[in-house]
């Protein structure tokens, strides 16, 4: 891999810094009515409280921490994720508050799971995300993808698919780079990016940490990361650690400052242990010992821990893989889309009722398509349910197709004893049907298509801006 092209271009650098910020974690029942819970104060967490802590440009800062200590809430704070309005505290950006509407513009955020199309290729894949991010032509974008390509080391990938768990492409560590090539397209001064070497081994790892450290040093970049019990050869590109525990900072320095801290408090670090995991073994056993459970127990949990960790990775993978070869990424959209509220109500409380309620609308839908029912035998109750039908256009439009015509009228459709007793023409009359309603139909199913999609987006952008005020 040749090193990232230092840019000589001028551009703005950033320093963040967070100021006694909390973060409350409210109800998700809020769709329902108050008087079947108690106070939204007694079910109410802290994430985060009281954070102060700050992420220079030209350093590598990362994120530290137990799982559920706050790193990702953090970060998504410091992304501008999280309005300021719902928190508490200050959010600075060159020690002024943050907007986030245009810090996002300037920054670039990497999620932990890599949301890349499996059928496109890595230069496909980036030349998509530079099309729709810059606001120069073909050519300057394709320069950009091509500088892209060689920075990342992602030269000799560049035609190959990136692919999935059914279909084999690049590796773990590639699509990392790839992943976060989408977001380095727009060229931003400011790189976010929710723990990178995870699922990746040491080797991976170490690439793409060691790739953040160049382009942090010398493209003068601001880039915080978060990240979960590194090696030796990780923490020595780290400049800047924050180290979180159940929410609240418990340090906010260098690594050689948080070592030395260590051992002025007395504690000795074993030699095959590193600081920082030390440092968060340290404050588990600290918040363990605060809730009552006494150092025998939390040795003894760490032997369990040990003893059933191999059988666990093995169940969950198992249970992942099953889980993603039958269930497809609609489900989980309508999973996540059914359990979240849209205009003031939610459509349905959760993924079985959701799918029942869908199968039964469906069901109806296609009983009064005219296939099974003609227009004449459906009780007038409801006779409404027709016109609502998505399949009574397509299906009326391919019968008149069918057997309109001088073609389709000359159609037996029933013969006895040679003799024909229904012709194309005599079925189209008895189903209620005029040649002239094809245009009709299609007009309606056109209607139908646009109408969905433009509810969606509605739907879609309600519940972005709900999110974002």
């Amino acid at each position: 891999m040749e090193p990232p092209i230092i840019s000589h271009q001028q551009i703005t650098h950033y320093k963040l810094k967070t100021e006694n910020v909390s973060y409350k974690l409210s109800p998700t029942y809020n769709w329902l009515p108050s008087t079947l819970f108690v106070e939204d104060s007694q079910w109410s967490k802290f994430v985060l409280r009281d954070v102060t802590c700050d992420a220079n440009p030209g350093h590598l800062t990362a994120i530290a921490g137990p799982s559920g200590a706050g790193k990702t809430t953090l970060l998504d704070i410091l992304a501008g994720m999280i309005i300021p309005a719902r928190l508490s505290g200050s959010v600075l950006v060159n020690h002024r508050v943050m907007d986030p509407d245009h810090f996002r513009r300037v920054a670039g955020y990497v999620t932990q799971d890599d949301a890349l199309f499996p059928l496109l290729t890595v230069e496909e894949t980036l030349t998509y995300s530079a099309r729709l991010r810059l606001k120069a032509g073909r050519d300057k974008a394709a320069a950009r993808v091509q500088k892209l390509l060689k920075e990342l080391g992602l030269e000799h990938i560049s035609g190959v698919r990136v692919g999935d768990e059914s279909s084999r492409g690049i590796s773990g560590g590639e699509k990392r780079r790839v992943s976060i090539g989408v977001d380095l397209v727009h060229d931003p001064s400011v790189l976010l990016l929710d723990e990178p070497t995870s699922g990746l081994d040491s080797a991976s790892a170490l690439h793409v940490i060691s790739l953040l450290k160049f382009m942090a040093k010398n493209q003068h970049k601001t880039i915080v990361v978060t990240i979960h019990q590194p090696g030796f050869r990780i923490l020595d590109l780290i400049d800047h650690v924050i180290l979180l525990s159940n929410g609240s900072v418990m340090h906010n320095g260098s690594l050689e400052f948080l070592e030395e801290r260590i051992k002025a408090a007395g504690h000795v670090i074993p030699c095959r242990v590193n600081v920082l995991e030390f440092a968060i073994d340290a404050a588990n056993e600290a918040l363990q010992q605060e809730e009552g459970v006494g150092v025998e127990d939390v040795e003894a949990q760490k032997q369990i821990n040990v003893d059933v960790d191999e059988d666990d990775f093995l169940v969950n993978n198992h249970e992942r893989e099953k889980h993603d070869l039958y269930c497809n990424s609609h489900l989980e959209e309508w999973r996540y889309y059914t359990q979240h509220q849209c205009i003031g109500f939610v459509l349905v409380p959760d993924f079985i009722t959701g799918m029942s309620l869908t199968a039964g609308v469906m069901g109806a839908f296609f009983l009064f398509s005219g296939y099974f029912l003609t227009t004449d035998s459906i009780p007038k109750c409801w006779n409404f349910m027709q016109y609502l039908s998505v399949f009574k256009y397509p299906y009326e439009s391919f019968v008149i197709n069918e057997f309109g015509g001088e073609e389709g009228r000359a159609k037996c459709m029933e013969r006895i004893e040679g003799q024909c007793l229904i012709y194309g023409h005599g079925f189209l009359i008895r189903q209620g049907l005029k040649e002239s309603q094809k245009w009709i139909n299609l007009f309606m199913m056109m209607s139908f298509i646009i109408g969905y999609r433009f509810l969606g987006y509605v739907f879609l952008w309600y519940k972005c801006y709900k999110t974002r005020n």
